[in-house]
């Protein structure tokens, strides 16, 4: 399933996000 892909380009771009926050 290409969700799961999704998911986890979605996931990264997140944690990428709250990692340059800080």
């Amino acid at each position: 399933v290409k969700l799961v892909r999704v998911t986890k380009r979605v996931h990264e771009a997140y944690f990428a996000q709250l990692y340059l926050e800080k």
